[in-house]
């Protein structure tokens, strides 16, 4: 099948995939996107439900919102992506049909589906291949860096495959431990003077959840440092921020080397 050739049909009637702001629809649809699909999407939402990250499914390429079903004719060169099975939509010749789920509790690990691997940001995913490959030969400043929200952090629900220690365990225990070999900022002003300055033979970390890095400033600061401190989130481990400092080439410190696949070492 020619790349311009590469047809897929989208219908969701289910709320999980707008989830998260809207993340979940547009890594979703993102991933076609930028494996060269034409991707309808079956406008069957209001723009509330899109929410702000989901609005971005707007931006990409290949992609047109249709009022009406596809075409019979059209489905024996088309993937069919759904959430709730539908008997109509399920008949004809697709060339392949895929259920999505969102679903963190399944015993995911007891059957074969295909998992998606978790993506970067949905407002860094249009970085060119180029300046990744930039980042990753960049100059280090800092050994170890941390910059994340850690408010309502104090707990979490991630049982698969064991219990993981919560986020706010581990920056605490950090704090406590690691004595002059820690640096605590707190403000953009004080991080910015460190990625100027010498190297930085010390753990930097955020002093609040409120001190943020502009998100065109956020794959530039990652680079900076030779790891980053991943702890994990509260429902599910995985966040973006782990990702975005392995497409940079900084290394995470993590507790759910597991949860990738293949297992990061």
């Amino acid at each position: 099948m020619m790349i311009h050739d590469k047809k897929v049909f989208a219908r969701f009637t289910g709320g999980e995939i707008f989830m998260e702001q809207g993340r979940l629809l547009f890594s979703l649809l993102n991933a076609f996107s930028n494996s060269g699909y034409q991707i309808k999407l079956y406008d069957n939402f209001g723009d509330r439900q899109l929410d702000k990250y989901g609005q971005l499914i707007h931006t990409l390429r290949g992609l047109e919102l249709t009022a009406t079903d596809i075409d019979p004719g059209e489905k024996e060169g088309t993937i069919y992506l759904y959430d709730k099975k539908d008997r109509f939509m399920a008949k004809g010749r697709w060339l392949k049909r895929i259920q999505v789920r969102f679903d963190l509790f399944s015993s995911f690990w007891l059957s074969s589906p295909i998992i998606m691997p978790f993506p970067m940001h949905p407002l860094q995913t249009e970085t060119p291949p180029e300046q990744l490959e930039a980042y990753r030969h960049c100059e280090r400043k800092l050994r170890v860096f941390f910059s994340g929200d850690t408010d309502h952090y104090g707990r979490n629900w991630i049982r698969y495959p064991k219990p993981k220690l919560a986020r706010l365990t581990i920056v605490n225990a950090v704090k406590e431990n690691l004595g002059a070999r820690l640096v605590v900022i707190n403000d953009a002003e004080d991080l910015n003077r460190l990625g100027i300055s010498g190297y930085t033979n010390k753990c930097v970390i955020t002093g609040s959840s409120k001190i943020r890095t502009e998100f065109r400033e956020w794959l530039d600061t990652l680079a900076k440092a030779d790891f980053f401190l991943s702890p994990p989130g509260i429902v599910m481990p995985m966040c973006h921020n782990i990702i975005e400092a392995m497409a940079v080439g900084t290394i995470p410190i993590t507790n759910y080397p597991e949860w990738f696949d293949p297992h990061l070492e």
